[in-house]
C-alpha cells in the first residue's frame, strides 16, 4: 500500500497529489445520487453480493482447495492440488471484489486523493476486521467490522474530549485484548 502510494502521489494520470475529482452529475447508472440513503442499499447490496460469493466459494471444490491449502500447502501439492493457480484465482477473486467496492466508494466520496485511500492506517485497519471476527469465515469480517466500528465510536465519543491521542490508545489496547484472548477471533 506504500509503495502505491507513493507512485501514485507522482502519477500525474492519476492526480498527483491532489488527487482526482470526480464531477458530481446526478445519474443513477453511475453511482450518483442527491441523499446519502441510497448508498446505504448499495453498500448493503454490495456486503449481501460479497457475502453470496463467499458462500459460494466455500462450498465449491475450490474453497475445499483453498482450505487445503491454507491448512498444509506442502500435502496440498503433494495430493495434486495446483496450489499456485489456485492462490492467483483466490487473490483474483479478492481483488475483483475489492474494485467493486473501491469503485463504489470513489463515487460516494467523488475524490480519491492517494494520501487517504492508500493511507497504510487505512490498510491495517481492512486487515484487522476479520482477525477480530475470525478469518476463515464467512461472517468474521462482517461482525469484526461491526465490533471494530462500535469500539472505534465508544471510543472517539467517550475518551476523546480528555488528553489528545487517548481514544486512539484505548482503542489499541481493546484490540491487542482481543487478539491476545481471542486468536481465533470472535
Amino acid at each position: 500500500a506504500e509503495i502505491c502510494r507513493l507512485v501514485a502521489l507522482h502519477l500525474s494520470i492519476l492526480g498527483g497529489y491532489t488527487g482526482l475529482f470526480i464531477p458530481f452529475k446526478p445519474n443513477p447508472w453511475q453511482y450518483q445520487f442527491q441523499g446519502k440513503i441510497p448508498y446505504y442499499f448499495i453498500a448493503l447490496g454490495l456486503l449481501a453480493f460479497g457475502c453470496l460469493v463467499v458462500w459460494a466459494v466455500e462450498r465449491s471444490k475450490f474453497g475445499t482447495y483453498l482450505q487445503a491449502i491454507r491448512e498444509d500447502e506442502d500435502a496440498s501439492e503433494a495430493l495434486g492440488v495446483d496450489t499456485f493457480r489456485y492462490k492467483m484465482l483466490a487473490y483474483g477473486l479478492s481483488a475483483a471484489l475489492t474494485a467493486l467496492g473501491g469503485t463504489f466508494y470513489a463515487y460516494y466520496q467523488f475524490y480519491l486523493q492517494p494520501n487517504t485511500v492508500l493511507n497504510i492506517n487505512h490498510s491495517v485497519d481492512i486487515m484487522i476486521r476479520p482477525i477480530v471476527g475470525g478469518s476463515g469465515t464467512m461472517l468474521g469480517p462482517v461482525l469484526g467490522a461491526f465490533l471494530l466500528e462500535l469500539l472505534g465510536e465508544f471510543s472517539r465519543t467517550y475518551f476523546a474530549g480528555g488528553v489528545a491521542g487517548l481514544n486512539v490508545v484505548i482503542y489499541g489496547v481493546l484490540l491487542i485484548i482481543v487478539v491476545l484472548f481471542l486468536p481465533r477471533g470472535v
